[in-house]
């Protein structure tokens, strides 16, 4: 009997079988290797939204503070958003003191915004302490008092219901309307705060010697709004003529007005709003010239003024509201102002072109708010 040798197949078969479990095992592996770093990418991905979200956060909120200038009243402290939707998640935005106090309302007390990000598990927070940044204090007593400097009335930090003049020690009487007084809502210039004024608050000045004698009215102004018609400061004469002028706002132009014997006359320019604007309005003999940054910016028509009668020129000054028959105006108060002014000066001389942009120089630049400093951290929820 012939035999055969032994037959290999089954060698053959084992090897195949060894060889395909060796293969499924190292696909099995570079599967998990792959999901695993699918996994680590889509942790990192969410991370970052959730960084940006954070960020995005943030950015909302310092946009708040420099668009809204009653934000530490009307949103005050603590949770500012909640919850917010995003394309992938979620954010929040909250608002506190320093060292998790509770937020001031004075304007140079900085305020910590909190961003938060989410993104399924994965969560990032942010944070930015934002607080003023100013320095400096007016540097125009030179040009003032060789000016006949009448009243320099700063009417920074208000802290009572009167405060002095710096030349002459007379009052300035706030009247709260509506809304009260309420200082810092805007920042104001060099190291300063200026009252915000609102709802029909208004400022009234004394009556002093040399004041029938005005010729030059400087003041800064930042409405709210230029478009509406505002009165921000005015004075009349006896019997609303012949000594009458009034700065004011609207349609998006601030007006200087003034009634002589020659009749009524009135110069304007455009004006922005939310912007700190220095105003200048000199009364020579024979025009009144109005001045925006220390610039001229337009004059009334020569033969518009007589001069006026000074010494009629004797109400009291408004500041923040019209109290005047003029346009526009009545005998009560009346076009109230939404914003804040400061730094009124009153001189008994014109100033001239070289003079007014003097004046303008020797005044800080306005306080900004800056972030001062920020952390940042992740976790993974």
């Amino acid at each position: 009997m012939n035999r055969y040798p032994p037959s290999r197949h089954g060698s053959v078969y084992l090897l195949v079988v060894i060889a395909m479990a060796i293969a499924g095992a190292v696909v099995l592996s570079s599967l998990e290797i792959a999901s695993g770093r699918n996994t680590e990418a889509a942790l990192v991905t969410e991370s970052t939204q959730a960084r940006h979200y954070a960020h995005s956060a943030i950015e909302y909120g310092i946009s708040v503070i420099a668009d809204d200038p009653t934000w530490r009243w009307t949103r005050g402290d603590g949770v500012w958003e909640s919850n917010v939707t995003t394309d992938r998640g979620t954010l929040d935005l909250l608002a506190t003191g320093v060292g998790g106090n509770s937020l001031k309302k004075e304007a140079w007390k900085p305020v910590i915004l909190t961003g938060i990000g989410r993104v399924n598990n994965s969560r990032s927070m942010m944070q930015v302490q934002v607080g003023l940044q100013g320095q400096g204090v007016p540097d125009i007593g030179e040009v003032v008092f060789s000016n006949t400097g009448l009243a320099i009335w700063p009417l920074e930090d208000k802290s009572g219901n009167e405060k002095d003049d710096q030349v002459q020690g007379n009052r300035a009487r706030f009247n709260d309307g509506i809304e009260k007084f309420r200082p810092g809502a805007v920042p104001g210039l060099g190291a300063a705060s200026a009252p915000w004024f609102a709802g029909g608050s208004h400022v009234l000045m004394d009556i002093a010697a040399g004041y029938e004698s005005i010729r030059t009215v400087s003041f800064w102004v930042w409405a709210n709004s230029t478009s509406e018609s505002q009165g921000v400061i005015n004075r009349d004469a006896t019997g609303f003529s012949n000594g009458s002028w009034a700065c004011f706002i609207g349609t998006g132009r601030v007006f200087g007005y003034v009634e002589s014997n020659g009749g009524p006359a009135a110069v304007s320019a455009p004006i922005s709003a939310r912007q700190w604007h220095h105003v200048v309005l000199t009364l020579e003999d024979s025009r009144g010239v109005l001045y925006l940054n220390g610039v001229e910016v337009g004059r009334t028509p020569t033969r518009s003024l007589g001069y006026w009668d000074a010494s009629l020129n004797t109400e009291i000054i408004y500041a923040g509201a019209s109290h005047s028959s003029s346009l526009p105006g009545s005998t009560t108060v009346s076009y109230p102002f939404t914003g804040s002014i400061c730094n009124i000066v009153l001189m008994g001389q014109p100033l001239t072109a070289t003079e007014v942009k003097q004046l303008f120089d020797g005044y800080p630049a306005p306080a900004r708010y800056k972030v001062l400093a920020d952390t940042w951290n992740r976790a993974s929820d």
